[in-house]
């Protein structure tokens, strides 16, 4: 074999030099993250301790997990990162990060069995997120198209196996040991839809002043596919998943036809459904009401609402300090309200940065989808950032009253269980399909 031209030559050199800089700014960048909540964690710690000499240090134990995974995110990133922009990866573990000091604070792992819920999903949704990543990046997640069918019907299987065996908790369905298999139906209905406009998006693409007028065919196959998952989640009485289901279709739609008037169609259509459920007594009337009004009933249905409020407020700019708020006088604020802990505890300053983490993430989402490529990656891009935006959004906007509260958790920072592993697992697709080659 001949030797390489002294050209090629320069060129492997530069490529190499350019690597080693962007393994060295991964690995700084990983390394603050890691930084940042080591010492939050420890500050919590040694406040226990302080209140609490027999506090055992094998409550370090989610620090520890988070450390594995932070190093083993670097181990896949390391050496690739001109091939490589998964900064949805590095966003998703540090908010987990912050997420565990936040749960920890609020005692989510004391008194917790060994192989509870609460002390699984840490270990089990990061493992998630970076097995998911390692088995579909380098463009394999383009695999999942044929796959198809199989996730629309296990997307369905779930939500009637919560219909037929859920159990009532604190207003909501769930399996044995609090599962909500809807977690998973979200990211399983994205590669379906993703897979649906890849073959019938052309047919949706017509337009008139901007608003859709699409073909009557595929129309009808796109009806025919999402009625029965409407009326699965109708079904179970959850209205934050029919409002975050919408949203995806809404947004995949957008994302496949380059036509944002799907967006403003949703828009006029779910208001115009809301204004109808808050005339209709039920369910969904009271949880309008409340938001309308929470001082109607403070004592009831919206000292939840009011306490939230209460806390942010207590928190002001800078916070009360880490451990220094009553973040648990706030009813379900580990699931709920998670983001209410943090004003009072860290102040909106913090809040402020955190909603830039998640602001990052969907930019970096959307921006994916936007990019000229394959359909189904264009809209299975757009597909797993709105499970994870709009889940976000739905949550910050409910805890701030600027809707409704839907029982929708906020991503990373709430208490994990099915949620949390579910969550992980789909921002480690978005990671690989985000992933430019």
């Amino acid at each position: 074999m001949s030797p390489a031209s002294p050209k090629a030559q320069r060129r492997g050199k530069e490529y190499r030099a350019l690597a080693a800089a962007g393994t060295r700014a991964l690995a700084l960048r990983l390394a603050l993250s890691w930084l940042v909540v080591a010492l939050a964690f420890a500050t919590v710690f040694a406040g226990r301790l302080a209140s609490d000499p027999s506090a055992s240090f094998g409550e370090l134990a989610p620090l520890a997990i988070f450390s594995v995974a932070v190093l083993a995110a670097f181990a896949l990133l390391a050496g690739k990162t001109l091939v490589c922009n998964a900064r949805v990866l590095e966003t998703a573990t540090f908010l987990t990060g912050l997420g565990t000091v936040l749960q920890y604070r609020m005692g989510a792992f004391a008194g917790a069995a060994p192989l509870s819920g609460a002390r699984l999903a840490l270990p089990g949704g990061l493992l998630a997120m970076l097995l998911v990543f390692a088995l579909f990046r380098s463009g394999r997640w383009r695999a999942l198209e044929a796959l198809a069918a199989p996730c629309y019907l296990a997307a369905i299987a779930t939500m009637a196996a919560l219909l037929a065996f859920g159990r009532h908790f604190r207003g909501g369905l769930y399996l044995p040991g609090n599962i909500n298999p809807t977690d998973a139906a979200k990211p399983l209905l994205a590669v379906a839809l993703a897979a649906f406009l890849a073959r019938h998006g052309d047919g949706l693409r017509r337009a008139f002043l901007g608003l859709p007028v699409p073909k009557a065919r595929p129309l009808l196959y796109l009806a025919l596919l999402w009625l029965p998952v409407m009326a699965l989640a109708l079904a179970v009485r959850d209205f934050g998943l029919v409002m975050l289901l919408n949203v995806l279709l809404a947004a995949m739609l957008a994302a496949a036809t380059r036509r944002p008037g799907w967006l403003l169609l949703f828009a006029v259509v779910g208001a115009a459904a809301g204004w109808l459920a808050w005339k209709a007594p039920g369910h969904i009337h009271a949880r309008i009401a409340v938001w309308l009004d929470p001082f109607a009933d403070p004592t009831g249905a919206g000292w939840q609402t009011l306490q939230g409020f209460s806390a942010m407020f207590a928190g002001g700019v800078w916070g009360a300090g880490l451990g220094a708020g009553l973040p648990v006088e706030v009813p379900i604020v580990a699931t709920d309200f998670a983001y209410a802990a943090v004003a009072e505890e860290l102040g909106m300053i913090l809040c402020a940065l955190i909603l830039a983490l998640y602001a990052s993430l969907a930019a970096r989402g959307f921006l994916s989808a936007g990019r000229p490529g394959a359909k189904f990656g264009e809209a299975l891009a757009a597909g797993l950032t709105s499970v994870i935006a709009f889940q976000a959004l739905l949550n910050l906007a409910g805890v701030v009253k600027a809707l409704p509260l839907t029982g929708i958790v906020l991503p990373f920072l709430s208490q994990g269980g099915s949620g949390l592993v579910a969550m992980l697992a789909t921002a480690g697709l978005l990671a690989a399909v985000e992933e430019s080659e």
